[in-house]
Formats: C-alpha cells, sequence, structure tokens
C-alpha cells in the first residue's frame, strides 16, 4: 500500500499504515461523510475509487462543538478533502480484494489551528 498525504509526502507498505495511524492519533473523535464517489475499472482489472468527504473531528481538551454531521452528532472541527483509493483482486483479501494506494488531499488547516492554538502541537510542528 502507498498512502500520499496531502503535504505530498509519499509512504509504502507498513510505514504507510504508521504514517496514516499517526495523522489520527491527535484526534479523540473522527467521522468521514461521505459527500460524492465515482468507482471506475483499472487496466489491470481492479477498480479506483475517487471522492470527496467532509471530515468531522473532536480534539482533546473539548471545545466548542460547532459542526454537525448528517446523523445530528456535533463535531469541533470540520475539513474538506478529496480522496484516491486503487483496489486490485487478491484472493487472500478481504472478499477478495486489498488496497493497493490511498491518496488523500485535504486541507488541514481548520484542524491545525484549533489544535495550536489549545496547546496541543507546536506552531513548528507545521514545517515538519
Amino acid at each position: 500500500m502507498t498512502y500520499v498525504k496531502s503535504n505530498g509526502q509519499s509512504f509504502s507498505g507498513e510505514a504507510a499504515v504508521t504514517a496514516l495511524h499517526g495523522d489520527y492519533a491527535l484526534f479523540t473523535g473522527v467521522f468521514h461523510e461521505p459527500v460524492f464517489g465515482s468507482i471506475s475499472g483499472t487496466a489491470d482489472g481492479g477498480y479506483r475509487l475517487i471522492g470527496w468527504a467532509k471530515m468531522y473531528v473532536n480534539l482533546p481538551g473539548g471545545g466548542e462543538k460547532k459542526h454537525t454531521d448528517l446523523q445530528g452528532r456535533e463535531w469541533e472541527c470540520l475539513s474538506f478533502g478529496s480522496f484516491i483509493f486503487d483496489i486490485v483482486k487478491d484472493p487472500e483479501g478481504p472478499q477478495g480484494f486489498r488496497i493497493k494506494g490511498a491518496q488523500t488531499f485535504a486541507d488541514p488547516t481548520p484542524i491545525l489551528g484549533e489544535a495550536i492554538k489549545r496547546g496541543l502541537i507546536p506552531v513548528e510542528a507545521l514545517t515538519s
């Protein structure tokens, strides 16, 4: 698997899984609400899923819940992003498939701004 972050950093294999989990480690709650998606077949017999989603997040320390998802749950932060998932056939994978690659394209500014304001991450973390 390959994971490409919104800042262009790319990770493969176990490093991809570690990076993905690391990006979500700060959140005390997270929910992706799909807005749009499209699935197409690929030349190698797999599939590509391209979509756009809302990402609702809660951070440590609790804050004002200003955003409501379609299920009526309230959240502290809202960000928007798109994604690409490349899926390949694999008889040993769940239901005969596995994720070959995942790319995210997101604006983390609202979440990072709130995390900095609460002292959860230093401003210097934005440059690393």
